[in-house]
């Protein structure tokens, strides 16, 4: 990143605060003036490299007259610096030119293609429910083989989650559970191989760490699954339903009221959950508290057998409420000098208000301690959710999101303002069937909508406005294209014949779908 421009010789707005801490009477405050320092350095740093820095790190890129693999796509927007392409591609001659995945004049959409004519991944049969998948891909002994030999040899694991008892997305809040399906075409179709993780358990998100940093030793690969959700059998919305004798209004257009049981009930099994888990029941808003999460995880194959392992977040602001919808997003950083990888999540936190706040978390391994190392890093309210966060081949840090509130208006109706009385309890509010402006108040996921949105970050700490980079919209191969009455949980599966781990070549999403009903739908990305 160039740090030696603007900060002293040896300092790094990343290092870990551990030992600066470890004697603070009161880590409350260290947290909140370290990311108070750490924000400042931050913006310094972008003032002061927007021409030079980029300037320098593009000449170095193209040392030798080396032309940049990657940027191929010409967006034509005017821009200062790379930021100015969002970090999608390099600013030549004040003129964006955008990496292969994707377009736009600034480099700010995907670049979709034709989606297969068959839908991804339903579940174990097609009457099932699946929604949003997370895919790793894997060559055994990948390290001995030649490309071609990878290539020819690579299997795409997806991470989903299906809902049990043939039950709809209705029921997601009892009735998910994580399977893992395989394929060796990263579009599908997929074939589920075993349910992982039982109910409940949802959005799951895998990462592969490699070997040097997964065990005592140090000599094993793992692959690490994060839910929401920790996947244990306790009914935390309720006991899962029985969908098998007909009682499935979900498993293809489903009555999307999500919220199927009382708020006494809901209200009930929450204060279980936070009792369980709180090490601190203080909730005062200047207190923080520790917390404790699932992380299924397996040494020995992406496909299991699966342990559990129970990591802590400490010093987590106790006005985040926690676990509710958390949706975990990880990532494994860059080795540091001893060739260990630690993992920053960027994590959900309908704060102030739901589908609002997203704040990031860090831990020197996989198995924790994690600590917050941002405050919230959006800057907007009611308007993300569904967090998906990757480092690219340039080491940049790039977020996706599912868009709330975000409609493509057809008629000359004006859309209503966001209603903050809103409660996401409401029969109607998530009936995609019915007019955004149904009964005067407006659809959090309506469609047509700009349900994709984007951020991207320097440093992984100061980020973005979150930006629209697709919508419902879903063109097939075949020549057709429909609208999917939602399309949410983005994702991204990465190039793996070409050992470009970090360039996209496909998006992931749970879609619900006129035709095929709800299951999770994989698009091509552009890639030449």
């Amino acid at each position: 990143y160039h740090y030696n421009r603007c900060y002293p010789p040896n300092f790094s707005p990343l290092a870990s605060h551990n030992e600066r801490t470890k004697n603070s009477k009161d880590n409350r405050m260290t947290n909140n003036h370290r990311h108070i320092i750490t924000t400042a350095v931050t913006l310094l740093f972008l003032t002061c490299t927007s021409s030079a820095s980029f300037t320098e790190t593009n000449s170095k890129k193209n040392d030798n007259n080396k032309k940049d693999e990657f940027a191929t796509v010409v967006g034509g927007g005017n821009c200062q610096n790379d930021m100015d392409c969002r970090l999608n591609g390099l600013c030549e001659d004040t003129v964006c030119k955008c990496d292969a995945a994707w377009m736009g004049s600034n480099c700010n959409l995907l670049n979709l293609l034709p989606a297969p004519n068959h839908y991804s991944f339903h579940g174990k049969t097609k009457d099932k429910t699946s929604w949003g998948g997370s895919v790793l891909s894997h060559s055994p002994n990948e390290q001995k083989k030649s490309q071609d030999e990878q290539e020819s040899d690579v299997t795409f694991y997806m991470y989903a989650a299906e809902m049990t008892n043939s039950c709809g997305l209705r029921d997601w809040k009892t009735n998910s559970a994580v399977v893992v399906a395989t394929s060796n075409d990263p579009a599908g179709p997929y074939v589920e191989q075993e349910q992982i993780i039982s109910t409940w358990a949802h959005n799951p998100q895998a990462i592969h760490i490699p070997k040097g940093d997964s065990s005592a030793e140090g000599e094993e690969d793992v692959w690490a699954v994060y839910t929401l959700g920790d996947g244990d059998g306790t009914p935390i919305h309720g006991p899962p339903r029985d969908c098998i004798d007909g009682d499935n209004e979900g498993a293809f257009i489903p009555d999307l009221d999500e919220m199927s049981l009382s708020p006494r009930t809901l209200v009930q099994h929450e204060a279980t959950l936070r009792s369980r888990r709180l090490n601190s029941s203080n909730n005062n808003e200047n207190t923080n508290k520790t917390v404790h999460f699932t992380i299924h995880y397996s040494t020995e194959s992406p496909l299991g057998p699966f342990q559990k392992h129970t990591a802590t977040i400490l010093d987590f602001p106790s006005h985040y409420a926690f676990p509710g919808n958390w949706n975990p997003a990880p990532v494994v950083l860059p080795p540091n000098d001893n060739g260990k990888h630690g993992v920053r999540i960027m994590v959900h936190t309908n704060y102030p208000t739901e589908w609002s706040g997203s704040v990031i978390i860090e831990a020197s391994s996989w198995k924790g301690p994690y600590r917050p190392i941002t405050r919230d890093i959006t800057s907007c309210v009611k308007c993300q959710e569904d967090p998906y966060v990757w480092l690219d081949h340039r080491g940049y840090w790039h977020a996706l999101f599912h868009r709330i509130f975000d409609p493509i208006h057809t008629t000359t109706t004006p859309p209503l303002p966001l209603d903050e009385s809103l409660d996401e309890k409401d029969d109607d509010y998530y009936n995609n069937q019915k007019p955004h402006n149904h009964n005067d108040k407006p659809n959090p996921i309506p469609s047509p909508g700009w349900s994709g949105g984007h951020a991207y970050s320097i440093d992984g700490l100061v980020w973005s406005d979150i930006e629209r980079c697709y919508t419902t919209k879903v063109r097939f191969q075949d020549g057709t294209s429909r609208e999917m009455l939602r399309r949410e949980r983005p994702k991204l599966i990465f190039d793996h014949a070409n050992n470009n781990k970090n360039v996209p070549t496909h998006l992931v999403n749970g879609v619900m779908d006129s035709v095929y009903g709800t299951y999770t739908l994989v698009t091509p990305l552009n890639t030449e």
